[in-house]
């Protein structure tokens, strides 16, 4: 071909200036369906809002009947909803709610112990100061006087309000905040974003097909054609290729659904740019080898690499275990990694040597792959559960550190430390036990499940988890029977919780306080650990090891470098670490964080629930908080918990210099124990370990390990130095010990961790990774485990 790159040019800006239009018809009209799309998913994940209750808490229960609740409908007609609402009573009118009113007596200002008023998902709390402040009197010619008493009405605050929404949507009510951010949202910055991306696609394409167009200028009508045939394998074995990185990722996203912050509609536009992106740029590629003479072998070699992608990641699939930041033993699968080198030589061999063969059924082969991985894609998009409230809510952090003047309880989680281990580094080094002097330690706690994702939710709701139901509906019914963050929201308190496992924790209004709509930046973040796991799955064995870069992962370790380095100024303003830690480790970001903005400005009581990596690997921290990469081993794990507990002395530190250490009550525990290697399990015998050919005693002790938690409580003005108690406690027993502590009323089971009636031969539940159990006595004895159910679980734990 004679290429005249001026004419070339001429080419285009005329043909430019005639498909303008087009080109921004077409651009405006893919725009606008991928925010339908986004729409109408929204939609169809929309919470219905509904009835609306308010609950009334006074102190003189002769008031109650006294105490009518209105309404101000459309009209600002004023009606009655309910003759008395104290208990919780549902509404019988789904209006939207512009203002509530309150007749009540002249003295009812001063008997208000707490107004909870539920709409739909969002819960507004009022004590007796809130009241005062917010609520405002109705101004009347003339106050109501019944039987000689004066009647008032109270207004509620402009913040108590959720608008009926103008398009014809299920019940009429949804969770967002009115029509006309509904109809904006298409035209924000992302829409621009969005439009301009596809411009540049669309304008992209139109320049290869003005290449092709200039090309077939110069060639004979057998060139043409051999052109075409080209130009449609390029365009097939790229989609081919670009397939497995939208296919790819939906598959892991589908397939482990509640590991993401996102829904599918939120992701849906970004992953297809992406994949037309991808599409188009290797498109280019294959047309810039046109006129090499190997063309054919070097487009079979390219299509054999995607198969090879392809099969790696749906057929030669190992099993590495839980990605939880563990170290992943490689040499384990050192025969899985020779495996899969000989599989992509002998395809790589086959491309080179039989290329004719390969390029004549390249078309044929990627089609069938794209229509198996499309149809995989439409049955699991079609299978997907009900949209858990993690995914519609993000974490408001500007609470967390705001604690109350009056009362505190403080839930603290340091995720995997183990009990015994503990107690061994405070009795070394007296350092450690002095940072807990005025805490009780339980010698003797047991968690109820050998994992995060059902330990949490069973210590928050005092509720053992069996098994018999998913994760998703034990942790909503759960959560809403009762919980410790729901009573304590009703009687009165802020809830903030940090967790570190979202789907741990029902995200509800009724039972967190300090949620938001979902941040994009936090969507992104997932979005990178989702291709990562992608590689991960899609590569070959001795490629993955640098993809999960010791638990950091890769792509999504240069995103949070990206976001730290963005965010240092406003938020690290103080040097407390230098910045290599502070991007690595979440222990100390959390510290910092704590440290630089802990106040008592709050005027409620507060429930703060804070869950941090705590003693988990990766270890990138020793005690001296400097960076090391150290492998897990009992003696590098007491190193790294120094770490931990040092950490917790500056938590605890701050408590006090900011005055709300001795009023608050305080827990300290794990979620479950460790035992990651031989030299961590609590009764390490090494001759009975090498001895045992099923692996049993092994499983057993290893079970036994993770059921060890921590456990160390300070109650409100404690300080009577540290203490050691072989109480045959439980971390289900943590709602019961604070309902007890704060004298609030309710059902939990178990026992309040103080409770001198705790039977010494109390029965308690565990279920572990291998088996299920019940422990009756000291739970290190192992005299006192008994087996009610065996699981056939491989033993992968070292």
């Amino acid at each position: 071909m004679n290429f005249k790159i001026n004419e070339f040019f001429k080419m285009i800006y005329a043909d430019f200036k005639l498909n303008i239009k087009k080109i921004l018809i077409v651009a405006v009209t893919v725009t606008v369906l991928i925010y339908l799309i986004n729409f109408f998913g929204n939609i169809k994940n929309a919470e219905v809002v509904e009835n609306v209750s308010i609950s009334i808490s006074i102190t003189d229960n002769n008031l109650e009947n006294q105490i009518k609740v209105l309404k101000i409908d459309n009209n600002e007609k004023e009606f009655y909803i309910n003759k008395s609402i104290k208990d919780n009573k549902w509404t019988e009118n789904k209006n939207y709610i512009k203002k509530i009113i309150i007749e009540a007596p002249d003295n009812f200002k001063d008997q208000i112990e707490k107004i909870s008023v539920n709409i739909g998902t969002k819960n507004f709390i009022y004590s007796k100061d809130d009241f005062s402040r917010y609520w405002k009197t109705i101004d009347k010619k003339q106050d109501i006087i019944k039987s000689g008493v004066r009647y008032k009405f109270y207004h509620s605050p402009a913040d108590l309000f959720y608008k009926k929404s103008i398009v014809p949507l299920k019940s009429g009510i949804i969770n967002w905040p009115g029509d006309f951010k509904i109809i904006l949202f298409t035209f924000n910055s992302t829409f621009l974003i969005h439009m301009i991306l596809i411009l540049m696609i669309l304008v992209s394409i139109f320049i290869l097909k003005e290449i092709i167009k200039f090309q077939n200028r110069f060639t004979d009508d057998h060139d043409k054609i051999m052109s075409n045939e080209k130009f449609s394998t390029a365009v097939i074995l790229s989609c081919f290729f670009s397939s497995i990185f939208f296919f790819g990722p939906f598959h892991m996203f589908f397939t482990n659904f509640d590991e993401f912050d996102f829904t599918f509609v939120r992701v849906l536009p970004l992953i297809s740019i992406g994949f037309i992106m991808i599409s188009f740029l290797f498109i280019l590629f294959i047309l810039f080898l046109y006129k090499f003479k190997s063309y054919r072998e070097t487009i079979s070699l390219i299509f054999v690499f995607a198969l090879l992608l392809w099969i790696q990641g749906n057929i030669l699939v190992w099993k590495y275990g839980i990605f939880d930041g563990s170290d992943i033993k490689w040499n384990k699968f050192f025969i899985n990694g020779l495996i899969d080198i000989g599989i992509w030589i002998i395809f790589i061999f086959i491309a080179v040597f039989k290329s004719k063969l390969i390029y004549k059924n390249i078309k044929t082969i990627s089609i069938i792959v794209i229509i198996m991985q499309l149809s995989l894609f439409v049955v699991s998009f079609f299978k997907l559960p009900e949209l858990p409230g993690h995914k519609k809510y993000s974490i408001d952090k500007k609470p967390l550190f705001e604690f109350s003047k009056e009362k505190n309880v403080v839930l603290f989680t340091l995720d995997d430390f183990q009990s015994n281990v503990f107690y061994e580094i405070i009795e070394e080094d007296a350092y450690y036990k002095d940072i807990f002097k005025d805490f009780i330690f339980y010698d003797d706690c047991i968690t109820a499940y050998y994992r995060t994702e059902f330990s949490v939710p069973t210590f928050l709701t005092g509720t053992y988890y069996d098994g018999s139901r998913t994760q998703h509906k034990f942790v909503k019914e759960e959560f809403m029977k009762q919980s410790i963050p729901k009573l304590l929201i009703e009687n009165g308190f802020r809830v903030d919780i940090f967790p570190q496992n979202k789907p741990t924790i029902l995200f509800d209004k009724r039972i967190i306080t300090n949620i938001m709509p979902i941040k994009n930046i936090e969507v992104l973040i997932d979005l990178f650990y989702l291709y990562d796991i992608t590689l991960f799955r899609y590569l070959p064995h001795f490629a993955k090891k640098y993809i999960y870069n010791n638990g950091k992962w890769l792509l999504r370790r240069i995103f949070i470098k990206i976001k730290y380095l963005s965010e240092k100024k406003k938020k690290f303003s103080e040097n407390l670490f230098n910045d290599h830690i502070l991007q690595i480790s979440e222990n100390v970001r959390f510290i910092t964080d704590m440290v630089l903005q802990s106040n008592a400005n709050n005027n409620s009581k507060c429930f703060k629930y804070y869950h941090i990596n705590g003693a988990h690997p990766p270890f990138h921290i020793n005690e001296n908080f400097e960076l090391v990469s150290m492998k897990y081993s009992k003696k590098n794990y007491k190193n790294h918990a120094k770490s931990v507990l040092k950490a917790v002395k500056m938590f605890l530190d701050k408590l006090k210099e900011i005055e709300v250490f001795n009023d608050s009550l305080i827990i300290i525990h794990s979620d479950h124990g460790s035992g990651r290697s031989q030299d961590m399990l609590i009764n390490y015998n090494k001759e009975k370990i090498n001895n045992d050919q099923d692996d049993k005693y092994k499983k057993q002790q290893f079970d036994k390990t993770r059921s060890q938690a921590l456990f160390l409580i300070k109650t409100i003005n404690y300080k009577n130095g540290f203490k050691v108690d072989k109480s045959p406690v439980m971390l289900t027993d943590i709602p019961k010990t604070i309902a007890s502590e704060l004298n609030l009323e309710s059902t939990f089971s178990g026992y309040s961790v103080f409770d001198k009636n705790i039977p010494n031969n109390r029965k308690r539940p565990y279920h572990g990774q291998f088996n299920q159990y019940i422990i009756t006595g000291p739970s290190k004895d192992d005299s006192s485990w008994e087996i009610i159910k065996e699981k056939d679980d491989e033993f992968t734990a070292f």
